[in-house]
Order: structure tokens, then sequence, then C-alpha cells
């Protein structure tokens, strides 16, 4: 009992370091890093996103669950399916700081195959952008949009 409790006099925190989890593998004896939690891939699909922002539909690779270097099964229960067009959303709703708020026009309502929402596809000028579409916007409306805030709004 005496050296199991100089032993833990010893031992300080400073002492243990963390070193990333190991989970053994029982058949082969090999040692696989396990993965942090809320750092995981998507298994489902890859979007190709470019270098600049399109109003075309955007290249999808459907992985089925399967890892996109090995090849092998790593999630069960995805595949099959119909492939789906995905559309690239605007999420910045930018306009001017002074002055009219910028007037963009409603295009189309669209429905994304890779999303449960809506998408409105508008115009301002010369450009084009997805956005999300609200309840009740159709074809024609317009939308204003700035970034000024009023003295008493």
């Amino acid at each position: 009992m005496l050296p199991l409790t100089r032993a833990l006099q010893r031992l300080s925190l400073a002492e243990i370091q963390t070193t990333p989890r190991f989970l053994a593998s029982v058949r082969t004896k090999k040692w696989v890093e396990t993965p942090e939690i809320g750092q995981g891939i998507s298994y489902r699909r890859i979007v190709h996103f470019p270098e600049e922002y399109t109003v075309k539909p955007l290249e999808i690779t459907n992985l089925g669950g399967r890892d996109p270097a090995t090849g092998r099964l790593v999630v069960k229960g995805i595949g099959g399916g119909i492939k789906h067009k995905f559309h690239w959303v605007d999420w910045k709703r930018e306009g001017p700081i002074e002055g009219p708020p910028k007037v963009e026009r409603v295009v189309k309502i669209l429905k994304d195959g890779c999303r449960t929402a809506f998408l409105a596809l508008v115009a301002h000028e010369d450009k084009l952008k997805y956005i999300l579409a609200t309840e009740n916007m159709k074809p024609g409306d317009l939308i204003r949009t700035s970034c000024h805030i009023p003295r008493i709004p």
C-alpha cells in the first residue's frame, strides 16, 4: 500500500498530457483515431462550389454513405433516390448605407431539390441571385434592401 500512495503523491496534473483518443480494433490489432465530436464530414453529398457566385445549378457528387477516398461503406441507410439540382443561395442582403434602398425584382420562385424551402431568383440591374423565398412572395414582387438605420426607427 505504501508504494501506491507514494506514486499518487508524485503524480501531478501538469504531468498528464492530453493525447488523442484511439480505438483499438479487436480482430486486426490496428489503432484507429476516433473523430472529434462535431467535426465530422457529410457522407451524403459533396457540393462543388466554383470560385465566383453563379445562378447555374451546382455540380454534386452523391456519396451514398461511402467514404470519398476509399469508397468503403461508412454510413448505412444512405443511397438511392434521384439526382437533385443544388442552387447557391446568396445569404448576404447588402444595401446602401445612405440614400434610397436598393430595389430588386423577383423573377421566379422555384423549389430546390436539396432543401425544404423555396428559393426566389431576384434581379437588380444586371445581377441575378437566389435568396430564400418568404411565404407570400410571388414573381413580380419588389424587394427593398437597405443598411440604413434611421434615427427614430
